[in-house]
């Protein structure tokens, strides 16, 4: 696998009061696109996972692994120390998209989230993405047997709610290095989730 430039920072999140510690959690991760390595075994994509959270269940289609999520640190106002363990494990996420033939997803808006950059109101629209918890470079053998799954839904202000504040000049620090980055936009919503693959 080849890491890319930084695409999001990923910040643990209160969503709808279910974790009102979840804004001060110092853990965080940091999204990097990725692309397999030059004769890397292809994935084969998986379809019919049926994927459950608070909001409801969806029947996905997972594709080809696009992002690789990296245990970080961030601050406002100073380059950071690396992450102090324990940290969250690292995440290998995979394009999804609703199943052919599944019904509609329910409907989630006017969704209240906080996270260490404030609050928003959000509705959730279509699934993008599934992640697994991995390995990253032999530091945390076992962590592909952790139980924690993400689906990750696009996310969008309600209307009449106040637009996400854009925090540019944070700076970040991971295994990888250390870099100034802009947090310029709202993307997804992660969700704690179950899958399930589909019967034979």
């Amino acid at each position: 696998m080849d890491t890319k430039r930084v695409r999001e920072l990923c910040l643990p999140a209160d969503v709808d009061g279910s974790d009102p510690a979840a804004p001060a959690d110092p853990d965080l991760l940091e999204s990097y696109l990725t692309r397999d390595s030059s004769g890397a075994p292809l994935v084969e994509s998986v379809k019919g996972l049926e994927v459950t959270t608070v909001y409801g269940t969806v029947f996905l289609d997972m594709g080809s692994a696009d992002r690789l999520w990296v245990p970080a640190a961030m601050s406002k106002v100073s380059p950071p120390a690396l992450p102090v363990p324990p940290d969250p494990d690292a995440m290998r996420c995979y394009r999804a998209q609703l199943s052919g033939d599944a019904p509609t997803p329910p409907a989630a808006t006017a969704v209240p989230i906080t996270d260490a950059f404030g609050s928003l109101v959000l509705d959730l629209r279509m699934p993008t993405r599934l992640c697994f918890p991995g390995d990253l470079n032999g530091q945390n053998p076992g962590a592909a047997d952790h139980p924690q799954r993400l689906a990750c839904f696009q996310a969008r202000i309600t209307k009449g709610h106040p637009g996400f504040a854009r925090e540019l000049g944070l700076y970040a620090r991971n295994l990888f290095g250390a870099e100034r980055i802009d947090a310029s936009r709202l993307s997804d919503l992660c969700l704690p989730a179950t899958v399930e693959a589909p019967s034979p």
